[in-house]
C-alpha cells in the first residue's frame, strides 16, 4: 500500500503561471507573422492588376496622360471576375521575378538591395523637396532676401551682353574683384537695405513658423515610414521588500499566518 500526497498550488501561484503561458504564447505567434519585405530591388517585383490592364489598353504614340482617365473607366466597368484573372497574372509574374531573385548570390542580393535603399531615399527626399515648395508657396512663406554681394553681381552680370557657360567663370571672376575694390561706402546703400530687409525677413519667419510650422513638420515626415513595432517580452518587475519568495516574506508568511489564525478556533472547538 502507497500514500499519494496532492500537492495545493497557491492561487497566486496559478495566476503566475497562466499569465506567463498567455504572454509566451502572444511573443511566438508575434514571432511568426513576420514576413520578408514585400517590394524588393527593381525588376524583381510584380506588376499590379490595373498595371497589366494598363499595358494591355494603351494605345501607341498616344500620351499616357491622355489615356489615363479613359483606362481606369474601363478597368471600373469591369466585373470581378474579369479583374480576378489580371491579378491572378500579376501573381504569376511576381511569383516567377520572386524566383529569380532567389537564385542570386547573396553577394548579388545585398548590392541589388543597398542599391535599390539609396534610390529610395533619394526619391523620399525628392518628393520631400517637391511637397515643402509647394506648402511654403501656398502658405506664402516668406523669402529670404539676397546679400548684398549677389546684388550686386546680379546688377553686373545683367550688363554683360552675351553670357554664355564658357565665359560665365570670366565674368564671375571679373565681377568679385570689382566687388573687393569697392570701398565701404560705395558697399553702403546695398548693405544698409540689406540689414532693414533681413530684420523684416526674421519677424515674418517667425510669424509663418507659429502659424504653420507644425503642418509643415507633418508633412515632411509623412513621406518617412513609420517604424514597426517588434514583440518584446515584458520585463519582471522586482519585487517590493518584504515580498520576496523566502521565509520571511511571500508564501510562507501567507502560510504561516493562516496556522497562527486557525489555532485560537481549534482550541476553543476542543474545549467545547
Amino acid at each position: 500500500m502507497f500514500t499519494c500526497k496532492i500537492a495545493i498550488v497557491p492561487k497566486h501561484v496559478l495566476n503566475g503561471l497562466q499569465r506567463l503561458s498567455i504572454s509566451s504564447m502572444a511573443i511566438t505567434a508575434a514571432a511568426a507573422t513576420q514576413t520578408a519585405p514585400k517590394r524588393l530591388p527593381k525588376g524583381y517585383n510584380g506588376p499590379t492588376a490595373y498595371g497589366l490592364f494598363t499595358k494591355q489598353e494603351n494605345v501607341a504614340n498616344v500620351p499616357i496622360t491622355e489615356q489615363a482617365k479613359q483606362i481606369a473607366q474601363k478597368w471600373n466597368a469591369l466585373s470581378p471576375e474579369e479583374k480576378q484573372k489580371f491579378k491572378e497574372q500579376s501573381e504569376q509574374i511576381a511569383h516567377e521575378r520572386a524566383a529569380e531573385f532567389a537564385k542570386l548570390n547573396k553577394a548579388a542580393k545585398s548590392g541589388l538591395i543597398e542599391e535599390n535603399a539609396v534610390k529610395k531615399e533619394k526619391l523620399i527626399k525628392h518628393r520631400i523637396k517637391m511637397a515643402s515648395k509647394q506648402y511654403k508657396l501656398d502658405t506664402k512663406h516668406p523669402i529670404r532676401p539676397l546679400h548684398p554681394y549677389v546684388q550686386y553681381y546680379k546688377q553686373e552680370i545683367g550688363k554683360v551682353e552675351k553670357v554664355s557657360k564658357k565665359n560665365i567663370g570670366e565674368h564671375a571672376a571679373a565681377i568679385g574683384n570689382s566687388w573687393k575694390q569697392l570701398s565701404d561706402a560705395e558697399k553702403k546703400p546695398l548693405v544698409d537695405a540689406y540689414e532693414a530687409e533681413i530684420k523684416k525677413y526674421r519677424v515674418d519667419l517667425a510669424r509663418w513658423t507659429k502659424t504653420y510650422g507644425a503642418e509643415y513638420k507633418k508633412i515632411r515626415a509623412s513621406f518617412r515610414p513609420k517604424p514597426k513595432k517588434v514583440a518584446t517580452a515584458k520585463k519582471a518587475k522586482p519585487s517590493a521588500p518584504g515580498k520576496k519568495r523566502g521565509r520571511k516574506g511571500g508564501l510562507y508568511k501567507r502560510l504561516t499566518s493562516r496556522k497562527t489564525a486557525s489555532a485560537p478556533k481549534k482550541a476553543a472547538a476542543a474545549k467545547e
